[in-house]
């Protein structure tokens, strides 16, 4: 009977989890995938949708960047909402944050902090597809999202389109995060249609692909917790 009231509460909690996780998309870049100079590219989207609010975290993964090519600075993805496409632009965009650094000739870190917002980078729509641009904002293409840095912290494998380049710093360090708030936001909103742009010139984007979701792994943890116990029945 114990057993019994154990697993009912723990497909409750299954069930509202699956209910919080389906309202989280996360998207990657297909493996081998690369800029328009045939270097190697790879980042992660992740949105996580509540009633009102998306908040839309943009990863690069890639390591050993090269050149500002294999930089993210710009997204584009579709939203449906209750059957209708959501456009959010400007207006919609509370906040941005993400850590800002410049980068030396030598490739070396010479400066880091936090920033909110993220100024450079732009939000709107068009034709029903939303997107955030980091070179619609007028003068230099900073801010760009550049990948993580070696193991003693600098970038000691970039060239001169990064290191102590002028127009290009600063750069966003790995990661950056958007929260935009619209009454028509619904927790069942889905996202497709996810493209992530690279480099600082526009339409070098590449279409991103579905993760697989997190629920077959509760699933299994499921399955382990309802099999049978040795010597558990009396």
């Amino acid at each position: 009977m114990a057993v019994s009231r154990v697993l009912a509460a723990f497909l409750l909690f299954l069930l509202s989890f699956g209910q919080a996780v389906a309202s989280v998309y996360s998207f990657a870049t297909a493996a081998n995938s690369v800029d328009s100079a045939g270097e190697p590219v790879r980042a992660r989207v992740k949105f996580s949708i509540s009633a009102g609010s998306m908040v839309v975290t943009v990863i690069n993964l890639q390591s050993g960047i090269v050149s500002v090519g294999q930089d993210i600075s710009s997204l584009f993805f579709t939203v449906d909402s209750g059957g209708a496409v959501l456009s959010l632009g400007s207006k919609d965009l509370a906040t941005s944050t993400g850590t800002q650094v410049n980068i030396s000739s030598g490739g070396a870190v010479t400066s880091t902090k936090t920033v909110s917002p993220i100024a450079h980078w732009t939000a709107g729509s068009s034709g029903g597809q939303s997107y955030l641009n980091d070179l619609s904002g007028g003068g230099s293409p900073i801010d760009t999202i550049i990948g993580p840095p070696s193991s003693n912290g600098s970038y000691t494998t970039v060239n001169s389109s990064i290191a102590g380049n002028g127009p290009h710093n600063p750069f966003i360090q790995q990661q950056a995060v958007f929260t935009f708030n619209n009454p028509g936001l619904l927790q069942t909103a889905k996202v497709t249609n996810v493209l992530v742009g690279f480099g600082t010139t526009a339409g070098n984007t590449i279409r991103m692909i579905p993760e697989p979701g997190s629920l077959l792994l509760f699933a299994l943890g499921l399955a382990f917790f309802i099999r049978p116990v040795s010597g558990s029945r009396k």
